[in-house]
């Protein structure tokens, strides 16, 4: 006998009943090869901040992670030596806190994060994000939830990402590939997306004012509107670990802060735009409350982190 009937309804990422193993929303699965990694982060989760932004790197374990790996690597070289000791990229402490100005001039700080922001582009790696504006309405339940309305706004932000990630693997990788996400282990920030996850599982993460851009290789490709966050290729619970230990997590913060500084139009937003999705490409422009994209792209030379 059953004594406690909740474990009937399978968390995401555990097997349905007595079938097999469900996505990350609930869904069943659409592959059986877990070989990509999906590294999330997000930028502009505080109340005074323009815009939310989730990003995410769609990583090949086989053919991309060590490639971008190295890169992370060899960037260290320009990072001051006073500040190399224990150094775990940070983007917005390096773009802002007072403590890092001390021989590392602005215009070497923004060249070090610019470079990292390159870091998928020189992969190939693919990104995925989702974007939520701050003056975007909102489901009035966002209250009842318990939440406040930018953690309803990160929240639908991190579904938007993982819908468009999700559509990326479903499109463009194999056709068995299966992905896991990973993300950096903030405890507020743990919470936060775990119940993202499971608003997904149960079917109330549905924006009818949202879209996915697909933009391949700088053109754009296809736009489809009216998510609904039906996840079919992400599988597992979301993985949580220190940002030390996962170097592309830092890329992540990297691609993040980026996005956020160009879609809420702040300084150097522009620069920073470029760096993520290439000096040739159509920069995005509002047209939803929220709004996701997948990036596709091809490598380019590893010399070309740095530039001017």
């Amino acid at each position: 006998m059953i004594a406690n009937e909740k474990f009937l309804s399978p968390a995401p990422g555990m097997t349905d009943g007595f079938g097999g193993p469900v996505s990350l929303s609930g869904h069943p699965l659409a592959g059986d090869a877990p070989v990509r990694f999906i590294y999330t982060d997000e930028a502009g989760t505080s109340v005074t901040e323009k815009v939310t932004v989730v990003a995410a790197l769609i990583v090949h374990a086989d053919t991309q992670w060590q490639k971008a790996a190295n890169l992370i690597n060899g960037l260290k070289a320009y990072v001051p030596t006073h500040y190399r000791d224990g150094f775990v990229f940070h983007a917005t402490s390096i773009w802002g806190n007072r403590k890092f100005r001390d021989g590392w001039s602005r215009e070497e700080r923004k060249a070090f994060l610019m470079a990292m922001m390159r870091i998928p582009r020189a992969s190939g790696i693919a990104l995925s994000y989702g974007i939520f504006y701050r003056d975007g309405d909102v489901k009035d339940e966002y209250q009842a939830l318990g939440m406040t309305r930018e953690q309803y706004q990160h929240a639908e932000s991190f579904a938007a990402c993982m819908c468009a990630a999700d559509e990326y693997v479903c499109k463009y990788a194999g056709k068995e590939e299966l992905a896991t996400v990973v993300a950096e282990d903030i405890p507020e920030m743990r919470d936060q997306l775990r119940n993202a996850a499971e608003r997904m599982r149960i079917g109330s993460s549905v924006l009818s004012n949202a879209r996915i851009e697909v933009t391949n290789r700088g053109k754009v490709e296809s736009v489809t509107r009216d998510a609904t966050f039906k996840i079919r290729r992400i599988v597992d619970a979301i993985h949580f670990t220190p940002k030390a230990s996962a170097p592309l997590l830092q890329v992540a913060d990297a691609v993040a802060f980026g996005l956020r500084r160009y879609f809420s139009e702040e300084s150097e937003g522009v620069d920073f735009g470029k760096a993520v999705m290439g000096e040739d490409m159509n920069l995005l422009k509002r047209t939803k409350d929220c709004e996701s994209g997948i990036l596709c792209m091809d490598p380019v030379a590893s010399e070309t982190l740095f530039t001017g």
